[in-house]
């Protein structure tokens, strides 16, 4: 299927395809509705099945980008890259819905009050696993910013040569954040506390830092998709922005359940509209074009740059003199 390098116009030859696949977020909204006024313990866990199965999908159906190593070896080479960290990235989402689904059953076979509210040995487990979980497509969203924003590809006499990207600094940060959040919910149980003068709020600061983290990867991610050589409709950058913000609110999902239901539903419909402006970056050729404009930018600019300061009159000066 042909799919045209204009965002729009695409968005109307497909948007009955797309209303179709935005009735299983509206459906799945439904039914916390009826939730909230049944009171069924089940319809979220089964909810958070359903968007798992839906993501285990958009796995299995990610497009592999339109390359040319030929006539554009060097945008071929970085858009290879971008697709391996992008499948990362689902593939990461995937995993956290695994945990949260099998967090969740778990909490309502054992705990009324759901698995976020267990205490002790189980809770330090609950909590970090889950901000592991949540950290993890981070970096996969970061190394995504990082390969449209940088140069990650070399020509050489031999060829292109893929330079390696920083994503093991982001892993040591994941470990180490894990590993503290493990020792401070520890010094919480102990008693006498260890680290006395340690706050009881010190734990909740590890959501709050997965939540802002992913909405800044986020929002920077949109930030390179919001480009002239790009040029997505302007109703759909607002859209990803408002997925960055609600990332953000990770930190409220233990003290209420009820702000964890809508903030879900509202991320799981933002995550199909950020599949398709991908699908539709990577199939039309966009995203090669983009690659390579972004390249010769990196080539040109600096010299270009230098050429244009140093030529010009300042208007202030020559009337001084």
């Amino acid at each position: 299927m042909h799919i045209p390098p204009d965002f729009d116009d695409w968005l109307r030859r497909s948007w009955k395809r797309l209303a179709l696949s935005l009735t299983l977020p509206v459906g799945l909204m439904l039914l916390n509705a009826i939730r909230s006024l049944s009171q069924s313990r089940w319809l979220w866990p089964a909810t958070i099945l359903l968007q798992l199965l839906a993501i285990g999908v958009g796995c299995a159906k990610l497009p592999r980008p339109r390359m040319d190593s030929i006539g554009y070896p060097r945008a071929s080479a970085a858009a290879e890259q971008f697709n391996d960290w992008w499948r990362v990235l689902w593939l990461a989402w995937f995993a956290e819905y695994i945990l949260l689904t099998c967090w969740e059953i778990y909490g309502r076979l054992v705990h009324v009050g759901g698995v976020l509210a267990v205490g002790g040995w189980l809770g330090i487990a609950v909590h970090t696993t889950l901000n592991i979980s949540n950290n993890l497509p981070t970096l996969a969203l970061l190394m995504c910013y990082y390969v449209l924003t940088t140069r990650t590809v070399r020509v050489t006499r031999a060829g292109v040569v893929k330079l390696p990207l920083p994503w093991h600094i982001g892993a040591i940060v994941v470990l180490l954040l894990a590993a503290l959040e493990v020792v401070t919910r520890t010094n919480l149980l102990m008693q006498p506390r260890v680290l006395s003068a340690l706050p009881a709020q010190t734990a909740e600061a590890y959501r709050w830092v997965s939540g802002i983290a992913a909405g800044l990867a986020t929002a920077l991610l949109v930030g390179r998709l919001d480009s002239h050589f790009i040029r997505l409709s302007p109703l759909v950058i607002p859209l990803l922005y408002s997925y960055a913000v609600v990332q953000t609110a990770w930190a409220a999902f233990p003290t209420s359940p009820d702000a964890m239901i809508v903030i879900l539903n509202m991320a799981f419909v933002f995550k199909l509209l950020l599949f398709f402006v991908m699908y539709w970056l990577s199939r039309s050729g966009v995203l090669l074009y983009y690659l390579d404009r972004l390249a010769n930018v990196y080539e040109y600019t600096p010299v270009e740059r230098q050429r244009f300061v140093g030529g010009l009159h300042d208007d202030a000066e020559d009337g001084a003199a």
